[in-house]
Formats: structure tokens, C-alpha cells, sequence
């Protein structure tokens, strides 16, 4: 008769301990890329928000996400993939947000300032394109990623990507010609 196997003693509680071990390496890990990586993500979520407030905001609420729920990370190579979407869901979510919201109170605080965007007009195109559109023109021409990293942060396949690059490229090319033959 075959017999049951228990762990030795201690083994369980030597697996428990390594398993913590490996949950902070992975929370230090993600913390200190976080930091490395903090102006990156703070440009990314002020293009989508516009607003410094509601971009620190943003951050500071991915970070905590990333941190706490690090053990979801399947892999350590995706670290930088992993904390972009985060940031983006975070900044994505805080435009929803403040979508609902806006009931027109705050008209004086949308009012860019000197230092804000210089390009209004671009700005406002982009705005135009669907959030897919926004995310890889974003990730492309302002945080200079590869196509295959967007592909991985957007979870679209290469060539998906390739062609919406181009197509609001194109879209974001006659949209500013048109408004400049307006204002002509």
C-alpha cells in the first residue's frame, strides 16, 4: 500500500519564507523602478490629464497599486510594460472620473497656463483620437518606446499597433493642416 508523504518539519514554514523573501525582492524591485522610472510615468499620466495635480495623483496611485499587487507580476523582464499600463488604467480611470465630474465649475483651472503645453492645436487633435490612438501616439512620439514594447504595454499585436501608429499619424497630419488653413 502506497504510504502519505509529509513535508518534514520546518519545510513548510522554510517554503513560507522564501516565498516572503521572493514578495519583497519583487516589491523592492518594483519600488526602485518605480522611482528610476518616476518622471516617465509623471510626463505619461500629465499628456493624458493635463492637470499636475491629477497626474501626481495619478502616479502616486499607481505606484501603490504596482507595490501592492507586485505578486501578479509574472515575470520580472515585463517590470516596465507591467508599470506603464498601470499608469495608463490610472490615468485613464482619473479622466473618467473627472469626465463625469466636470459639470463646467472649474472653467478657470482648465485655462492652460504659460508653461503649460506649447502646441495647443496638437494637443487638441490628439485628444480627438480614441483613447487606443492617444495611448500609442503617446508611448511612440513622447516616451520614444519601441513598437513591440507598446505592442506589450497596449496588449495589441505588432502589427495592430504599426497600422493605428500610422493611421493617427495621418489623422493627427490633416486635423492640424485643416486647422491651419482655418486660421489662415
Amino acid at each position: 500500500m502506497g504510504s502519505i508523504q509529509t513535508p518534514a518539519p520546518g519545510a513548510a514554514g522554510a517554503q513560507k519564507e522564501a516565498s516572503a523573501t521572493l514578495n519583497t525582492d519583487i516589491q523592492m524591485l518594483v519600488g526602485q523602478r518605480f522611482i528610476d522610472s518616476y518622471p516617465r510615468f509623471y510626463r505619461l499620466a500629465y499628456r493624458y490629464l493635463g492637470r499636475e495635480a491629477d497626474a501626481q495623483d495619478a502616479v502616486q496611485e499607481a505606484a501603490y497599486k504596482a507595490i501592492s499587487r507586485c505578486r501578479s507580476l509574472r515575470s520580472p523582464e515585463w517590470i516596465d510594460t507591467w508599470l506603464y499600463r498601470i499608469v495608463i488604467n490610472e490615468s485613464l480611470s482619473i479622466l473618467r472620473k473627472n469626465s463625469r465630474q466636470s459639470d463646467g465649475d472649474d472653467v478657470l483651472e482648465q485655462i492652460p497656463t504659460q508653461d503649460q503645453y506649447q502646441d495647443l492645436d496638437l494637443r487638441a487633435a490628439i485628444a480627438r483620437l480614441d483613447t487606443l490612438d492617444q495611448t500609442i501616439i503617446t508611448l511612440r512620439s513622447c516616451e520614444e518606446l519601441k513598437l513591440g514594447q507598446i505592442a506589450a504595454i497596449t496588449r495589441q499585436p505588432l502589427s495592430k499597433v504599426k497600422s493605428r501608429l500610422y493611421r493617427a499619424m495621418k489623422k493627427l497630419r490633416l486635423s492640424l493642416t485643416e486647422e491651419e488653413t482655418q486660421n489662415e
